[in-house]
């Protein structure tokens, strides 16, 4: 802690990569309020998550996508090893794609 009380924390155990999922809130709730100070009233963004699941219920895969400004931004793309090469990831992407066209978002970033 500094003299400020002010502590850096750098996640690495499980215990604080826990704590760092409430803290990723609250640094997405500091920005989307600085944006709405500068910005007024403009759309903050809207999540796409789709998911494969096995027939166990088991999630396989899936994708993270998070839309901005007519941008649709792909965060994670993940298949489980033995569902790679079956065509899920193009279908994953087809579906993102067609998920961001019906909200309006014509633009596309991939980070994965």
């Amino acid at each position: 802690m500094d003299e400020n009380g002010i502590t850096f924390l750098i996640c690495k155990s499980p215990e604080e990569m826990k704590f760092a999922q409430e803290a990723e809130l609250a640094i997405l709730e500091g920005l989307g309020s600085n944006i709405l100070e500068h910005l007024g009233n403009v759309e903050l963004g809207r999540p796409i998550r789709i998911f494969i699941q096995d027939q166990a219920g088991k999630v396989v895969g899936g994708v993270i996508a998070n839309c901005f400004g007519g941008w649709m931004y792909i965060a994670l793309l993940w298949i489980e090893k033995s569902f790679r090469n079956l065509g899920f990831g193009s279908r994953l992407m087809q579906q993102v794609e067609s998920e961001a066209v019906q909200m309006g978002y014509t633009h596309a970033h991939v980070d994965t």
